[in-house]
């Protein structure tokens, strides 16, 4: 054969006429399609995302459990329930296997497995193994505090001191943190973590108290002092009268002084927390001057620089180069005590309850000091 060789030869083998209605042609386009879908090049694919949510329950009461942590298969992350044993987890895909966890708690069911939006994804917790603890709340002083609030995390609940101090509570799991609360106190620790049975789960408390001091008419008195008894020091008043005092234990008195006034009432006994403690002050109408003279007991000379200490808030007073000195507006019974340093004196305090000239001290220098120099 001497003809002309096909276009369409290839090989020795004629291919067959595309056509799209052609079987071969057919063919072709199957092949693409399935081509381009595996290439990624066809319809959308992506799987849609759902949310969940659900609640976490005790099964002795049905109370909601918070900080319960709750695990997610399939790399979901985990949620936490809050607020009343409640929880919600969005963004999941596919199916996935839902966990409580919580070494003091046993869950029933242990585990839910999802695949869409569900609202009732429930689980009820029950204590993996219980123990008991117990402890005291007592002040800086040993005394008992009563009616103290020990609060348990986990949904535990709480418990109450009584009388003598102590608190005790039963079915705990796990490790919990136990609280101490009442108005007005400061407890210390804080807060403490318990994991199994114990009888020393002790907290010490101080208290507050405040209140104001105002004159007759209900305005403030401004820097009165207030001396707490106990060893507790002062406390002073603000602009506007009021004042507070913290650290507080065991009954400790309380008594305002300014000078120039009278209190009503002359003193109060606290023994607890109270925000009441007030006072008016007016006048007084009964005042008093006193005086005297300081000498070294050495050769009878007048001593200068002696400082007069005056209880309830009286101020202070020094000596004039001849030792004299004085001090007026004073009320009620008064305690003076001098002070300088390096020596001491006879009487060490004197008590006045009115007027007198004659509150004399005699100063000798203290620990056989040397010698000031003639400087008295």
């Amino acid at each position: 054969m001497c003809g002309a060789v096909p276009a369409d030869w290839k090989g020795g083998r004629v291919l067959p006429e595309y056509h799209p209605r052609s079987a071969y042609g057919i063919r072709l386009v199957v092949v693409v399609l399935v081509s381009l879908i595996l290439a990624g090049c066809g319809p959308s694919t992506g799987v849609p995302t759902y949310s969940i949510s659900g609640r976490v329950t005790r099964a002795s009461d049905n109370a909601g459990l918070d900080d319960i942590t709750l695990q997610f298969s399939s790399g979901f992350g985990t949620a936490t329930t809050a607020g009343g044993g409640y929880w919600r987890k969005d963004g999941l895909k596919g199916t996935v296997t839902v966990t409580p966890t919580g070494q003091e708690w046993t869950f029933n069911p242990p585990n839910r497995t999802v695949s869409s939006s569900a609202s009732d994804v429930n689980f009820q917790a029950s204590p993996a193994g219980t123990y008991s603890v117990s402890g005291y709340v007592r002040d800086n002083l040993g005394n008992a505090v009563k009616d103290v609030l020990i609060e348990f995390d986990k949904g535990f609940g709480s418990t109450n001191t009584g009388a003598d101090g102590k608190w005790t509570k039963s079915g705990l799991s796990g490790t919990v943190m136990a609280t101490p609360k009442k108005d007005g106190w400061t407890f210390s620790p804080a807060s403490c973590a318990v994991d199994g049975a114990a009888s020393d789960v002790d907290f010490t408390g101080t208290y507050a108290v405040s209140g104001r001091v105002t004159g007759s008419g209900g305005a403030g008195i401004a820097d009165a002092l207030l001396f707490l008894g106990s060893g507790f020091g002062t406390a002073r008043t603000a602009s506007d009268g009021s004042w507070n005092a913290t650290g507080l234990s065991g009954n400790v008195t309380v008594t305002p002084a300014k000078a120039g006034l009278v209190f009503t009432p002359e003193t109060v006994t606290v023994s607890g927390s109270s925000s009441s403690v007030n006072f008016t002050g007016s006048p007084a109408t009964n005042t008093y001057s006193v005086s005297g003279r300081v000498t070294d007991s050495s050769d009878g000379s007048g001593l200068y620089g002696v400082s007069f200490a005056f209880s309830g808030g009286f101020g202070r007073a020094q000596t004039d180069v001849w030792g004299n000195w004085s001090k007026s507006e004073l009320y009620g019974t008064v305690t003076i005590t001098p002070s300088r340093p390096g020596w001491a004196f006879q009487p060490e305090s004197r008590t006045v309850t009115g007027a007198s000239d004659t509150v004399d001290f005699a100063g000798s220098r203290s620990g056989g000091s040397a010698s000031e120099g003639g400087d008295k």
